[in-house]
């Protein structure tokens, strides 16, 4: 497809002034500025790169290839350094003017070479949005050509040297794994508060995740292209799935990862924060010997189901002696054992499926561990 071709060009291929004339009349060709013509079936953004003077470059250019990009709203036009004449976009007869909405880019192409009528290369494109993007926006991009298979390693080693040295972390934890622009995100933010995240991770029955933090929460980033009814029915089952593991699942939309990540942040950590409280209490519960979690457990039941009377605290253990000796990490017998300590300390009475506590206090100082042993 001729996306951008000279008079001169059609001359050579046996055109005559007439039927160029005749080609532009019925619409098989677009003249876009004075001596230059694309085929109809052109896009408008190449279009209007040729009409301003050069080509699609930049954020304009990686969103023609089918990379993410962010969309700044505005053309990217890479022009060639020292020229002159651009015109308006929408308007050949008009001159540019300087429209807020038109970024030219006037660098010399590294790879001049790969570069096509009304495209640069890659390459060049990745380069010049460097200077157009945030950092993590602008990996985001690097990843998806990755992806995607328009780039390779090899751009990626050529792309070190073209841009700033700032970049050059950046492009050391390059993931071609990243299915995403919001992924890449959503994995640098996760980076930047310090924790580990695994992406595309696959569970056995479930199918794979976008991210995995510290190996406890699922982040799944949610493009504005993926919210069919069928999409969040199939979610819906997969998050019930991880639950049931013992994982929690975190849907974020596009806007919340592009533009609340402070709420974003809180989410992750808040969930994190609760597990490490979660596991503060089990260490602490492990702790203690087997009569003292015995005595924690009944503490929290006391206060959760106990029946004051005048023997004393009434409590349903809530599970057999098997059960409760299986929370509670030990064997039948050992629990057997503490009930007997607790009975002979005076603490408790067993009356089957049911305890009678005589001693709330005594229960409550074996549970925080001041008990006497």
């Amino acid at each position: 497809m001729d996306e951008d071709i000279t008079r001169q060009e059609l001359l050579r291929r046996g055109h005559t002034p007439r039927s160029i004339a005749a080609a532009v009349h019925r619409g098989d060709y677009l003249r876009l500025r004075r001596g230059h013509y694309a085929s109809s079936a052109s896009t408008v953004p190449v279009q209007q790169a040729v009409r301003v003077g050069g080509r699609l470059g930049c954020l304009s250019e990686l969103r023609e290839r089918g990379v993410w990009t962010l969309d700044d709203g505005r053309l990217h036009v890479h022009v060639q350094p020292g020229s002159s004449r651009h015109r308006d976009p929408q308007d050949r007869f008009a001159a540019l003017n300087h429209q807020p909405g038109v970024v030219l880019h006037w660098s010399p192409l590294a790879a001049a070479a790969q570069a096509v009528p009304g495209h640069v290369a890659l390459v060049d494109a990745l380069a010049e949005s460097s200077s157009c993007a945030e950092p993590w926006e602008w990996l985001a991009s690097v990843e998806s050509a990755l992806h995607v298979g328009a780039a390779g390693a090899s751009d990626v080693a050529v792309l070190r040297e073209l841009v700033s040295s700032r970049l050059h972390p950046f492009l050391d934890r390059v993931d071609a794994r990243s299915e995403s622009g919001l992924e890449t995100i959503a994995r640098e933010l996760c980076r930047l508060l310090g924790f580990t995240a695994r992406q595309q991770v696959a569970f056995a029955g479930i199918g794979r995740v976008d991210l995995l933090v510290e190996g406890a929460v699922v982040v799944e980033v949610d493009g504005a292209a993926f919210h069919g009814a069928e999409v969040t029915t199939r979610d819906r089952r997969r998050d019930a799935r991880l639950v049931a593991r013992g994982f929690t699942v975190l849907h974020f939309r596009y806007a919340q990862v592009m533009f609340e990540r402070d709420d974003v942040a809180r989410a992750i950590i808040g969930d994190l924060a609760d597990r490490v409280l979660k596991l503060t209490s089990v260490v602490q519960a492990l702790a203690l010997d087997v009569p003292g979690r015995l005595a924690a457990y009944l503490f929290q039941r006391s206060l959760a189901a106990g029946e004051a009377t005048s023997e004393g605290l009434v409590v349903p253990l809530g599970m057999t002696k098997t059960e409760l000796a299986s929370s509670l990490g030990t064997v039948p017998e050992t629990l057997s054992r503490a009930f007997a300590r607790l009975r002979d300390d005076g603490v408790l009475v067993v009356r089957g499926t049911k305890i009678v506590v005589l001693d709330v206090g005594a229960l409550a100082r074996m549970a925080s561990g001041y008990g006497e042993t």
